[in-house]
């Protein structure tokens, strides 16, 4: 069975909106853009998923998520199928590679389903700021 990264409690509530946040608070809280994110489906598994943990676990170090581009939804979803299967066949996977410039930046794997959230809230922005 594969194992959901879930994202930390304490981490969430500074990236994730509340449930109850006006419409117009949500439009302005800050998600990841979709756009020039590094083509992480181009990289094999064994670069794309690390044992190495990721420095990024506590609230002091995660508001620059934030900041850095992200794969669009559905190859986020991609992405989050990649790392069950990765899972399944090596369970000492930590955390998730990011090219960043001219280093790579190691992600916790629960980064994945940061990205789905972020996603599903940068589409409801969109489609409000259309409307």
């Amino acid at each position: 069975m594969t194992r959901i990264a879930a994202i930390p409690l304490s981490i969430s509530e500074i990236l994730i909106p509340e449930d109850s946040l006006n419409v117009v608070d949500l439009s302005t809280f800050p998600v990841p853009s979709d756009k020039n994110a590094p083509k992480l489906l181009d990289l094999t598994d064994d670069m794309l998923f690390l044992e190495t943990a990721s420095l990024i676990q506590d609230e002091q170090r995660v508001a620059f998520l934030q900041s850095l581009a992200m794969p669009t939804g559905e190859e986020t979803l991609e992405i989050r199928k990649r790392r069950g299967v990765a899972l399944e066949a090596n369970q000492t996977i930590q955390s998730l590679v990011y090219p960043h410039g001219n280093m790579d930046i190691c992600l916790p794997l629960w980064i994945v389903e940061y990205w789905l959230e972020a996603n599903y809230i940068l589409e409801a922005k969109i489609q409000w700021q259309c409307s």
